[in-house]
């Protein structure tokens, strides 16, 4: 191939991904057609982050021989029910190559690391798991883990985690109680297997990746608008999440999940009671936009967990999903959005416990009377 085809080439995949995102981000806004002003404006917002996420995953953090460990969703950049206590980073992987994390596990409550083989649908499948409590860390909370696709040479001894054939994604998935004092964890990848590698671009390469974070937009997009429509049809009651779904989407083996849509108007509030607490490693309830993003959990309170929330005087738990404060504690802003989502997780629970939920108009209810009868 010439040079002048090579520049053809480049020209036609960049045409080819801005086709793609314009009709499959009109395909995704229509999803939302009729839902409020709220609604519409995060929908719009929510390509632009679906963009540059398939551009950071496949283009720019998505070589396998030259991985670099990324946080795939913050303040700015998050979909798929993404959940606001926890950092999930992220690496590209190749499941016939050896590859070396080195790190510290900080201070956070929980983490885990994984791999996947991960397509461009939000769909995963785990491909190798280890928990935080079975990797040894010297005194300085140092560790060195191997990822590799063959069994431990000396097993029982090192830390090691053998991954699948498939797998093409790196992750570590880390949950907090209270982010403003506990240190994450922080960690280097490097593949040890000799590959030849230069550093040099290639443009086959570049041009596929361009083609997966476009499509990664389409199916992305497609996947979540499926999901938020089968939430729909749940209104206001939180039921236990569909397990085998989740667990297609790579879901942490550990947590224990119950989603459900919501729907508060002005004047009222969405009451969600835990009789009680059981003993657990975290546990956290997180509201979510239409589009599946938590809500802008840097402007107000839109998730609460083990640390932040204020239990009951009989250890039971309530907490008040709505517009405006309530005037009970453990207010869950919904930011002006009267539609949404929301996910509640339990992390290493004893017991799973199920939601109880209720909507109260406030200016009817005497909420201290309800809580008093519920505790």
């Amino acid at each position: 191939m010439s040079n002048q085809e090579k520049t053809d080439l480049t020209i036609d995949q960049w045409q080819a991904f801005c086709d793609e995102l314009k009709n499959s981000g009109r395909e995704i806004l229509e999803a939302g057609r009729g839902m409020d002003p709220v609604t519409q404006a995060d929908g719009l917002r929510y390509l632009g982050r679906l963009a540059r996420g398939g551009i950071e995953k496949f283009v720019e953090y998505g070589d396998p021989l030259d991985p670099v460990i990324y946080k795939i969703y913050h303040e700015k950049i998050k979909w798929g029910f993404d959940n606001p206590d926890s950092i999930y980073n992220m690496g590209a992987v190749r499941g016939d190559l050896e590859y070396e994390l080195r790190g510290n596990r900080g201070t956070v409550s929980y983490f885990n690391v994984s791999t996947m083989q991960m397509g461009t649908e939000a769909k995963a499948a785990i491909t190798g798991f280890i928990n935080d409590t079975d990797i040894t860390f010297d005194s300085d909370g140092n560790f060195t883990l191997t990822l590799s696709p063959r069994d431990n040479p000396t097993p029982g001894e090192g830390n090691w985690l053998k991954m699948g054939p498939d797998s093409n994604v790196f992750m570590i998935r880390q949950t907090f109680n209270d982010r403003s004092r506990e240190r994450e964890v922080e960690a280097t990848l490097r593949c040890i297997s000799p590959t030849g590698h230069s550093g040099a671009l290639d443009l086959d390469k570049v041009v596929g990746d361009f083609a997966r974070a476009g499509s990664f937009f389409t199916n992305n997009g497609r996947t979540f608008v499926d999901l938020t429509k089968r939430l729909m049809q749940h209104i206001n009651t939180m039921p236990p999440a569909d397990a085998a779904y989740m667990a297609s989407m790579g879901a942490d083996p550990n947590y224990a999940y119950f989603w459900s849509a919501f729907h508060v108007e002005p004047g009222q509030a969405l009451l969600i009671h835990l009789p009680k607490i059981p003993v657990c490693e975290a546990w956290s309830l997180c509201l979510h936009n239409y589009w599946l993003e938590s809500l802008d959990y840097h402007k107000a309170t839109v998730i609460l967990n083990k640390h932040t929330a204020k239990l009951n005087p009989d250890g039971s738990l309530t907490m008040a999903v709505a517009m405006e404060d309530p005037g009970i504690d453990n207010w869950l802003n919904s930011c002006g959005h009267p539609w949404g989502n929301m996910m509640f997780r339990w992390t290493r629970a004893e017991e799973v416990v199920a939601p109880q939920v209720e909507l109260v108009d406030l200016n009817e209810v005497d909420l201290a009377a309800k809580l008093k009868r519920w505790s």
